[in-house]
């Protein structure tokens, strides 16, 4: 009997080693499963990182190219400034020039039809050939008026 309870106290013994390591390896496989799950969320947020850091990339990449097609476009329109206004400066100067032969030009023509009123100042129609150098010189003159308006 004493070997009966022996075997029986043994048997109690397992059992609740038994018991015990199933305990154990019931809540390792809890732990595991939440791991497990943890480690799919952690998966799915460094994924979702991964596409959003690329997002961002390309949104920088396009914000670096439009940059530098601004500063292109910028440094296109600083030159052109500065081109017009040598154009403008150049123009000014032509029309100073324009406009101070313009003045010679009368002078000149108001000095000519002087001798020529001086010279002929006993023949009261003057002649042909000085009407017609007159008249030349009138269109002339109006004409370079005209241009100068323009310009």
């Amino acid at each position: 009997q004493a070997v009966e309870q022996q075997i029986q106290s043994h048997r109690e013994t397992h059992q609740k080693q038994i018991s015990s390591l199933r305990d154990e390896v019931d809540a390792k496989e809890k732990l595991i499963t939440e791991l497990q799950d943890q480690n799919q969320k952690m998966m799915l947020e460094q994924e979702r990182l991964r596409v959003e850091h690329e997002k961002l990339k390309a949104t920088d990449q396009e914000k670096s190219r439009k940059l530098h097609e601004l500063t292109v476009m910028q440094d296109r329109r600083e030159q052109a400034r500065q081109d017009l206004k040598g154009l403008e400066e150049t123009v000014a100067k032509e029309l100073q020039t324009l406009h101070n032969l313009r003045k010679l030009f009368v002078q000149d023509l108001a000095t000519r039809v002087k001798k020529s009123a001086e010279i002929d100042s006993d023949d009261t129609g003057g002649s042909a050939a000085q009407k017609q150098k007159i008249s030349f010189l009138e269109n002339n003159l109006e004409q370079l008026t005209k241009v100068h308006k323009q310009v």
